[in-house]
């Protein structure tokens, strides 16, 4: 049973994996009910999720797993403070190109709002790293969770079905990150209030 849980957890790690999360908001915003989604062509969409994703996770990922190739890291699970350390630089430099791209596309400001806030939170863990562990996980659960917070007060729609949901989900991540060891409570729960303040905050210029 025990080693079921942990499979389950190591599961859930990846398949929740920070680098993912961009992508996955992105698929949700694509799937609302609302005018600046309804505007846009099935093409249009397939395009935006698709430059999302190779910008956020494919190319960032590409270039970590270079570096873990040519020994200057040992693995994707970024255990060491400096391999953390250059990790989120890789993937904040990524989020702020993806930001200016969607920056400049004739498209509703949500977009790159919620990109720039992606990139604000990164920047935030890459400093906060320096200084003490936090949850990666939990800071991408908690952005994640608070982007359809700030809509559902913009639009005025009832997504409190997501949220809840979002929530959950951030509950079962954190879950995972405590039963692998990862983390300490305390770093699961500062990694998705830093994760929800200043997302929160980003949605507020929308």
């Amino acid at each position: 049973m025990k080693s079921m849980e942990i499979r389950l957890a190591k599961f859930i790690s990846v398949l929740f994996h920070p680098v993912l999360m961009p992508a996955y908001i992105m698929g949700i915003l694509l799937n609302l009910d609302a005018y600046f989604v309804l505007i846009l062509s099935w093409k249009a969409k397939g395009m935006l999720i698709g430059m999302v994703f190779l910008s956020t996770c494919i190319l960032p990922l590409s270039i970590i797993l270079l570096l873990i190739h040519s020994g200057k890291m040992l693995s994707l699970n970024m255990e060491k403070r400096q391999e953390r350390t250059v990790s989120l630089l890789i993937i904040s430099i990524f989020y702020y190109i993806t930001w200016w791209i969607l920056a400049r596309m004739q498209l509703s400001p949500v977009f790159p709002v919620f990109m720039i806030g992606i990139f604000y939170t990164s920047v935030a863990a890459l400093v906060i790293n320096l200084l003490l562990k936090i949850s990666l996980h939990m800071i991408a659960a908690g952005g994640a969770t608070a982007v359809f917070i700030g809509l559902s007060f913009l639009l005025l729609q009832p997504l409190q079905l997501l949220i809840m949901q979002l929530i959950l989900l951030s509950g079962i991540i954190g879950f995972a990150r405590l039963k692998l060891n990862a983390h300490n409570p305390a770093q699961v729960y500062l990694g998705w209030i830093v994760g929800m303040v200043i997302m929160l905050s980003m949605m507020n210029y929308t």
